[in-house]
């Protein structure tokens, strides 16, 4: 195999691994009494202008609101930007409850790194967010 197609591996392998840890995160949440539904999606979108990698995972409450765990990866030919966020969706819209810094990645090796520890600080997250004072 190529360097480049061991690249391309080392990406996927990353992304999974991503991916397990954000159906981790939805089993947990699903096993919290203040949730009733968990919807999650990890999908690679191909907008007008871009592509994205896009995921979360959506706990749908009891009193109505639904918390959304994102994470978003977006590159260009100069760069890596990856981007976490803990949202509320209620009936005044959509707010953040939590921000995390923005990860910026400008080779393979800290991309993978970055995309890791988004996703990780992201998941671990959750520990930290009461359900029932949202």
């Amino acid at each position: 195999m190529d360097t480049k197609s061991q690249n391309a591996v080392r990406m996927l392998e990353v992304i999974a691994r991503c991916n397990h840890e954000m159906v981790k995160l939805g089993s947990t949440l699903r096993l919290r009494q203040q949730v009733t539904e968990i919807k999650r999606s990890l999908e690679c979108v191909l907008y007008t202008d871009t592509v994205l990698l896009e995921g979360y995972v959506d706990a749908e409450l009891q009193t109505g609101k639904a918390i959304a765990w994102c994470l978003e990866m977006s590159w260009n030919s100069d760069r890596w930007l990856i981007e976490t966020s803990v949202l509320v969706n209620d009936e005044h819209g959509q707010n953040s409850i939590k921000e995390f810094p923005v990860r910026i990645a400008e080779t393979l090796d800290e991309c993978l790194k970055q995309l890791t520890s988004a996703t990780m600080e992201l998941v671990n997250s959750a520990n930290s967010i009461n359900l029932t004072t949202v």
